[in-house]
């Protein structure tokens, strides 16, 4: 049954919660469902209603109910039995079926399509030159160019790739290494065409890690198919790659290919169990970065290359298959004097100085509106651009999903906007799911889970208490949740970041904070504890194997909704300038010129210095001509910078 959610979670709440024998008083408050995590039972009703919102709150135990919620918690049911409750009580029609949704997919318009075409014919037309011009690999052929409609704008000096969809309409066209058409992005396979009309399933098909390389291997006959962006992400859609018996990975030279190659395989093996996926690693002696492109361009045979292939052993999907018991069980491991011998290096971490490794869980605590999830956010974003968080080295790009519970589409895009303004470009390696909840102890959804995040280098819960359903004060009961979060670790080789409250009132920073059961904080690799103290956020850190690194203050810029850390010392120096530049002026000096100023000499942006000279202002040390757009600053008084240190 298709379910209509919007139409169900319109049901007003009392009038489901009055047919499962919740009563609400006039206040429109309730008992809480949880009476186990309060200290007296919850004999003062603190179950709010919220019309509005049309969801019940508890503001003691953080309890948040939707419509489908509500009746899970008090039946005891799984969503289905919980919308099919509402449905039949309440009469709503069953939705329609939704057609498949499409990636980006979108027709590109004539005038697009038309530029492509153009490039297409000025490649044909001048093929030998720009070969000879070494602008194109020289192992590319006249017809794969036609065939494919690949371009060459000299405009910028760049290949152009037309993409396809299943139904050969063009869909995008992307310059090499450069950008594609607005609104037009998106990782699909390329040539999807190809895949679709062309080749034979029951030939060897070569996944190549990029359009240049896939074009070099059909240049030469052989079947071959990328994906859009690169060896860091997957496509979501890969039914094309249905029935073929073999598949063959070429990845480039380099830890990004390798690692990507896995992942890739890890999926084609859980989606297609009966198809054969081999990975070839190239030569120790081959530089890093080397692809299938140098290959044939440095004089590579293609006799030759195929009978490297045939060296490429199948992949064995790890983790994801179940291990049957045997009569010969076997313990792995190694003697004292062999573990001294093995040299091999340790995993790159996620985030350094042990923050994030690989296969670890992160948790970020803190009170109530203390901005968790918008640090959760900055850290998103740090990965998927692969950029230092503070001082924590993140040396490359990771995939990132992050499911969250509590905001509405619209309020996510509004926050990742204002902090995409700051220097980072929106990413198709990070996935934001709508509100959802669930129990991840439920095996339905874990599976789901699990095959989701097939490809995903982190996951990021949001927060911990809408993923189960057990007391998070019972130490057996939080054991089993975070066993299944570890779980989910091992068998996708994934980390995970998890958001959850404090205790209140504590007084001490650590990792005993967390509000609920040890046995969750005992399962933790590290912790993130964010505490208020003014205006400013201190946050506290708990590594499981290494020396947490020092305390750090930050403060929250509302104009970029990033964190930026706070040095008192820092803060002592640029005060002491801005009274400096205010008070040799004699006749006052514009709020940009001295935000400029500011900027080049601390080093920070201008939304930082702007948000210097403005707390300044608010405390009256400086004063302003009450200009709005771009005020003179004038002193106030010239002993202020004895009045403020």
């Amino acid at each position: 049954m298709n379910y209509d959610l919007d139409k169900i979670r319109s049901i007003p709440i009392p009038d489901i919660a009055k047919r499962l024998g919740l009563e609400f008083n006039r206040q429109n408050k309730a008992r809480c469902i949880r009476p186990e995590q309060h200290k007296n039972g919850d004999s003062d009703p603190s179950l709010s209603y919220d019309p509005k919102r049309n969801i019940l709150h508890c503001f003691v135990c953080d309890l948040t109910l939707d419509t489908i919620e509500v009746v899970k918690q008090i039946k005891r049911c799984d969503f289905k039995e919980s919308c099919k409750y509402i449905i039949d009580n309440f009469h709503i029609a069953p939705a329609k079926p939704k057609s498949k949704p499409q990636l980006k997919e979108t027709k590109l318009s004539l005038q697009d399509e038309m530029r492509g075409v153009n490039f297409n014919k000025y490649l044909i037309a001048n093929f030998d030159d720009l070969k000879n011009g070494g602008k194109i690999p020289a192992c590319w052929t006249l017809k794969t160019i036609e065939d494919l409609q690949i371009g060459f704008d000299r405009s910028i000096d760049c290949i152009t790739y037309l993409y396809f969809n299943e139904k050969c309409e063009t869909i995008n066209i992307h310059w090499h290494k450069k950008r594609s058409i607005p609104g037009h992005g998106g990782n699909v396979l390329y040539p999807m065409q190809a895949l679709d009309k062309i080749y034979s399933k029951d030939r060897l098909l070569i996944f190549a890690e990029g359009k240049k390389d896939t074009v070099s291997l059909i240049s030469l006959g052989f079947q071959a198919v990328t994906s859009t962006t690169g060896a860091g992400s997957i496509p979501k859609d890969l039914s094309l790659l249905s029935g073929f018996k073999k598949v063959l990975i070429v990845y480039d030279h380099d830890e990004a290919g390798k690692t990507g190659a896995e992942k890739l395989a890890q999926r084609l093996k859980y989606l297609y169990p009966g198809m054969t996926v081999c990975i070839h690693n190239w030569a120790d002696d081959k530089p890093a970065g080397y692809d299938v492109t140098d290959y044939f361009s440095n004089g590579g045979n293609k006799n030759v290359f195929k009978q490297m292939l045939k060296y490429a052993e199948p992949f064995e999907c790890q983790g994801l298959t179940e291990i049957k018991p045997t009569n010969n069980i076997e313990f792995p491991g190694q003697t004292l004097i062999e573990l001294m011998e093995n040299d091999e290096p340790a995993p790159t971490p996620i985030i350094s100085r042990g923050l994030l490794d690989p296969n670890s869980i992160l948790m970020i605590t803190g009170a109530p509106k203390v901005g968790k999830s918008i640090l959760a956010a900055n850290l998103a974003l740090s990965l998927v651009a692969g950029k230092n968080w503070f001082d924590f080295e993140i040396s490359k790009p990771y995939s990132v999903a992050y499911f969250q519970a509590e905001m509405k589409s619209y309020r996510v895009r509004k926050r990742f906007k204002s902090m995409l303004l700051n220097e980072y470009n929106p990413m198709e390696s990070l996935f934001i799911t709508n509100p959802i909840t669930f129990n991840i102890l439920d095996e339905n959804y874990f599976k789901s889970l699990e095959k989701f995040l097939i490809g995903t280098d982190v996951l990021i819960i949001d927060p911990f208490i809408n993923y189960h359903q057990k007391n998070e004060n019972d130490n057996s009961e939080m054991q089993e949740v975070m066993s299944q979060f570890r779980r989910l670790v091992n068998n996708l080789n994934l980390s995970i970041i998890i958001i959850h409250h404090n205790r209140k009132s504590v007084e001490t920073s650590g990792g005993s904070n967390a509000r609920g059961a040890s046995s969750i904080f005992g399962s933790l690799d590290g912790l993130i504890e964010m505490r208020r103290k003014n205006d400013l956020i201190n946050i506290h850190f708990d590594l499981r194997y290494d020396g947490a690194p020092d305390e750090m203050q930050v403060k929250l810029n509302p104009s970029s909704l990033w964190f930026e850390r706070i040095d008192e010392h820092l803060i002592q120096d640029s005060n002491k300038r801005i009274l400096e530049l205010v008070n040799n002026s004699d006749t006052g000096i514009l709020k940009s010129k001295l935000t400029k100023i500011l900027s080049t000499e601390f080093s920070k942006s201008e939304n930082t210095t702007r948000k210097w000279i403005n707390d300044l202002v608010k405390i009256g040390v400086i004063g302003s001509d009450g200009s709005k757009r771009n005020p003179t600053l004038f002193t106030l008084n010239r002993n202020s910078e004895k009045c403020l240190f």
